[in-house]
């Protein structure tokens, strides 16, 4: 029995650091705000912000957004998140969905 219960927490312990590798705390890419940064494909960056919902962001965006200096409009950015997370699938913002929430 005792085997047992640490052999269960070895593999707890082991399955937290492989999710640890694929979770990192960054800055959220709508409000600034603290966030978890999610292992994501290639083409876009994936953020879990407790303020904004979780979302991803294409690279195409992000270069239109620098490109233009432009910044999200806080409130319409998370409106749009969170009506957009009801269909059950993570929320995509890319370059024709950025110009939309933006601050103008």
């Amino acid at each position: 029995m005792n085997d047992r219960r640490r052999e269960d927490q070895v593999l707890s312990s082991a399955t937290f650091e492989q999710s640890a590798k694929q979770v990192k705390l960054m800055t959220c890419l709508i409000c600034n705000g603290p966030a978890t940064a999610i292992d994501a494909d290639e083409d876009y960056l994936e953020r879990a912000c407790p303020k904004c919902g979780h979302y991803r962001i294409t690279g195409a965006a992000l270069v239109l957004i620098k490109a233009h200096g432009w910044h999200f409009d806080v409130e319409l950015a998370r409106k749009w998140i969170a009506d957009n997370q009801a269909s059950g699938m993570i929320p995509i913002i890319d370059s024709h969905q950025a110009p939309r929430l933006i601050d103008v």
